[in-house]
């Protein structure tokens, strides 16, 4: 048949008038037939039927008549050449064909050796098979023995147990499979010539129970063989990818900050003359702030992976748990920038007999009470000679004390350490409160307009971006409005994107003058950027206290489409620091304050040193946040 087939794609709910007319013909030839043919002209007859009924050309009755037709002709199929049958169906039916044998109930007709035939000469159609309950159930004996005998759902079956259920397809696993049979899926997954490594590490961070439960001799066959992967993996092309330099140096202009992309090579300057002349601790704690940027210009912290930091096929490949830290590759690309000036700025600050960790202590002891009268706070620098677990192991533990006397200070104004001595049981990081009334305001996901409005706007794939003037430069609609005058009239022909504009204009995001150009409203943009960046605003920097943008941020309140809350650290902040301190969020979290704390740390010197700046990071951004919290509370004059 040399003609293109009739097909839908999975979730297709709209149909072309085209398709539609294509149909109407297909279903009326084909009910002129009077001997059954092939079966994907049945399946092709099928798809007709669904897209007459997409396009609503018939109505309940006649749909019920052709779904009998397909039903009482379905079983005609099912003789003993039925695994050649099944063989025979071409790719964009065969999901079709497995949701009429299950709806027609045709595995009732069946004999149980016929389907495990049909298995065995079909074995790349059994994962479209598996999301049918009813056959899974009809055949769960047949099932068991397939994956006791064949690899072939191995990996599909891990997939199911351990990759967040948004990111697969929807799969019924044999209720037969015993404890002893999953561990021989997990085995033999492991042992297979090419597993894949983002599923090696999801088996090994499993916190599966019972029956599913992974055992400790494979998690630690897995580790063996994701270090195997790994190791090929940098050994093969695919592994080339830029090379990252921070460079301490005089640079001209009196710039104290530069950067270059250029060739694969991304390379950082820091002005090394500026770095060495201003030594004092207040400098020091700044240069983290305005050069080192550990907070952007809204107080928000650069470390935390931020969805809109990540790509579209970033966000589309692999497989993570729904308890997974999503990163990404502009955090990871971030974090190693923030270790390597770190290190090189640890490196300048040890010629003039400074420590960070010094520098650290003395904001607490020295900086607070002198400039906001703040007594009590405590934090004790680990000794120069002393060992790197030890260090990083005393950082955790003073950070950790810190936390908690800042939001006992919150809590009562003063810190009182025989208070602190009566609890016993750990405050979340989310819990640490804030001086600041609101300090941060989110999106109310329970409501979609907002949501709407922000990607619509500042989103790479927003269909407002398809209007002819588009060009190379242009990041957003935003952006697009922004540079050029755009005309409604480049939407005329596609009136779903009119009516986007119209409703963009109704919730006053821009303004569509009476000659047609498109006008930006930018003091709400600049709000809706930010949340669309950060997934948050600090309504208490300067931007957002101009009286237009606060009238439009109090009117998002009165609406609950904006939700305060009151934190030291923001939802993002806490969910990263929860990333690299601890296991109470996330099954692939660095664990790094339990691993020093109970002693179970690398015995790499590389990597000690690696975990020693990532400790350093926290402590100065906690030092950042709290100063932040002291500093905007009295300016504003708070009680």
């Amino acid at each position: 048949m040399n003609r293109t087939r009739l097909c839908l794609y999975p979730n297709q709910d709209v149909v072309s008038g085209d398709d539609l007319q294509k149909a109407e013909y297909f279903v009326e030839s084909f009910s002129r037939i009077c001997k059954i043919p092939d079966i994907n002209d049945f399946l092709e007859y099928g798809t007709a039927v669904q897209i007459l009924s997409l396009g609503k050309k018939i109505g309940a009755e006649k749909k019920k008549e052709y779904n009998s037709f397909l039903a009482k002709n379905f079983v005609l199929f099912l003789d003993e050449n039925i695994a050649d049958v099944v063989s025979g169906i071409s790719n964009i039916y065969i999901n079709l064909f497995w949701s009429f044998f299950d709806k027609f109930h045709m595995y009732k007709k069946m004999k149980p050796e016929v389907f495990y035939d049909v298995l065995e000469r079909n074995r790349k159609q059994i994962v479209y098979i598996l999301q049918y309950n009813n056959i899974v159930k009809y055949f769960n004996n047949i099932f068991v023995r397939f994956i006791k005998e064949y690899d072939t759902l191995d990996e599909e079956i891990i997939r199911n147990l351990l990759v967040a259920k948004d990111k697969i397809c929807n799969m019924y696993l044999p209720e037969g499979l015993e404890p002893a049979d999953y561990q021989t899926v997990f085995q033999r997954y492991v042992d297979s010539a090419n597993p894949r490594n983002d599923l090696l590490r999801l088996m090994i961070e499993s916190r599966l129970s019972f029956p599913y439960e992974i055992s400790d001799t494979i998690k630690l066959a897995a580790l063996k063989k994701k270090k195997i992967v790994e190791e090929n993996i940098l050994k093969s092309d695919t592994a080339k990818g830029i090379v990252l330099e921070v460079i301490f140096k005089k640079l001209p202009d009196n710039k104290v900050y530069d950067e270059e992309y250029k060739d694969g090579n991304y390379k950082k300057y820091y002005d090394s003359d500026w770095l060495n002349s201003e030594v004092d601790f207040s400098t020091i704690m700044n240069n983290f702030i305005y050069i080192f940027q550990y907070i952007d210009m809204f107080g928000q912290s650069t470390f935390p992976a931020r969805f809109s930091k990540m790509g579209v096929l970033e966000r589309l490949i692999g497989y993570h748990s729904g308890k997974d830290y999503i990163k990404g590759f502009t955090f990871d690309t971030t974090e190693t920038f923030q270790s390597m000036s770190l290190k090189g700025y640890i490196d300048i600050l040890r010629g003039h007999n400074i420590r960070i960790e010094e520098v650290i202590q003395w904001f607490f002891s020295t900086y607070l009470p002198s400039e906001f009268n703040i007594e009590g706070f405590r934090f004790l620098a680990p000794s120069d000679q002393s060992t790197l677990p030890d260090k990083i192991r005393a950082i955790f533990s003073e950070i950790e004390a810190v936390r908690n006397q800042f939001d006992l200070y919150v809590q009562y104004g003063e810190i009182n350490h025989m208070i602190l001595s009566f609890s016993s049981k750990p405050k979340r990081i989310s819990q640490i409160g804030s001086l600041l009334s609101d300090k941060y305001l989110y999106i109310n996901e329970e409501l979609s307009d907002l949501t709407k409005e922000c990607s619509l706007l500042f989103s790479s794939q927003s269909p407002l971006l398809c209007n002819g003037s588009l060009n190379e430069n242009d990041k957003n609609f935003s952006q697009m409005i922004n540079k050029r005058s755009i005309n409604k009239d480049a939407y005329q022909n596609i009136p779903i994107y009119l009516d986007l504009l119209y409703w963009l204009e109704n919730r006053k995001a821009i303004s569509i003058l009476d000659n047609g150009i498109i006008k930006p409203n930018n003091n709400r943009l600049k709000i809706l950027y930010c949340l669309f960046e950060d997934g948050v605003i600090c309504p208490y920097y300067s931007p957002f206290q101009e009286k237009p943008m606060l009238d439009i941020i109090n009117q998002l309140i009165k609406s609950k489409e904006l939700i305060p809350e009151s934190s030291l650290f923001n939802r993002d902040e806490s969910a990263y620091l929860d990333y690299i301190l601890n296991k109470a969020e996330f099954l692939n979290s660095r664990d790094l304050r339990n691993k020093y704390i109970h002693g179970d740390y690398p015995s790499d010197s590389a990597e000690q040193m690696q975990d020693y700046l990532t400790a350093l990071r926290i402590a100065l951004l906690t030092v950042i946040k709290i100063n932040e919290d002291i500093r905007l509370f009295t300016e504003n004059n708070q009680s």
